[in-house]
């Protein structure tokens, strides 16, 4: 575990946390839930992204789950009883679990997410705020709120409509069909579809791929591509400086350099 961040920080009672060198796991293990998450788990969750997003040893992260039934299947309906009690309640229920996906979203390393099994509702949202989604052939996905009178959250809607478009968006959201795993990857909900039993190893390779890079050309690529997204049609000033201010960056002059010398370069 990287010195920087201590798990026993965090309440890890919902899923299991691991490094492997530069590389974080977080592992879902509510198996018998089909990896629902609780608030509080929602809340950890978060967290702990923030802190790996802090820690200088970590330059990656995987997002996966316990059991191959399920990858996620979102929030855990059983609060829904209290947690929908008054309004004031539901905001505030509501709020937790937008903070975690958007502390997800909004990491500053790659997080990948490593799809075994079924993806529905807010397991969508969960995999949708990560940058990549790889899934086994076996997996499923869905986004059901439809079926019990609710609505998805306007920025899980936002990120679908990104990924999907907007008429594909309203098919999905409209009739909460199941979609197959090579049915979500035609849509644009899924990178790449893989057998059960290479998928880990498969995202293990490119979360290592990912965490030999530069992380701060990897920082600004996920800045810019998160910025045109969101709509924007100019870029943030924010993000302007940061494309400008990588080429005086060390890895930069690092990079360049390993490309002459014919060696692999070595990035801060």
């Amino acid at each position: 575990m990287p010195s920087s961040f201590s798990p026993s920080s965090f309440n890890l009672a919902s899923f299991n946390l691991e490094c492997d060198g530069p590389v974080a796991r977080i592992t879902l293990d509510r198996p018998d839930k089909h990896n629902a998450l609780d608030r509080d788990a929602w809340v950890a969750l978060g967290e702990t992204v923030a802190a790996l997003g802090a820690a200088p040893e970590v330059r990656s992260v995987v997002i996966a789950a316990r059991g191959g039934r399920a990858f996620c299947s979102g929030a855990d309906i059983a609060e829904f009883a209290t947690a929908f009690a008054t309004a004031d309640a539901a905001a505030a229920y509501g709020g937790a679990i937008a903070h975690a996906l958007e502390t997800v979203a909004g990491c500053p390393k790659p997080v990948i997410a490593e799809i075994d099994g079924a993806c529905v509702g807010g397991g969508c949202a969960l995999a949708m705020a990560c940058d990549l989604r790889y899934a086994s052939e076996r997996s499923r996905f869905a986004i059901t709120p439809v079926k019990i009178g609710a609505a998805y959250s306007y920025d899980d809607t936002r990120r679908l409509v990104s990924l999907v478009g907007p008429g594909r968006a309203k098919e999905i959201l409209f009739f909460a069909d199941f979609l197959s795993a090579e049915e979500a990857c035609a849509a644009g909900l899924v990178n790449r579809v893989l057998p059960a039993g290479e998928l880990r190893g498969f995202v293990a390779e490119r979360a290592a791929l990912a965490a030999r890079r530069s992380r701060n050309a990897l920082g600004v690529a996920k800045a810019v591509v998160n910025s045109i997204a969101a709509g924007a049609q100019t870029p943030p000033p924010e993000v302007s400086a940061a494309i400008a201010g990588i080429f005086a960056s060390a890895d930069f002059r690092e990079g360049y350099a390993a490309f002459l010398e014919k060696r692999a370069p070595e990035f801060a």
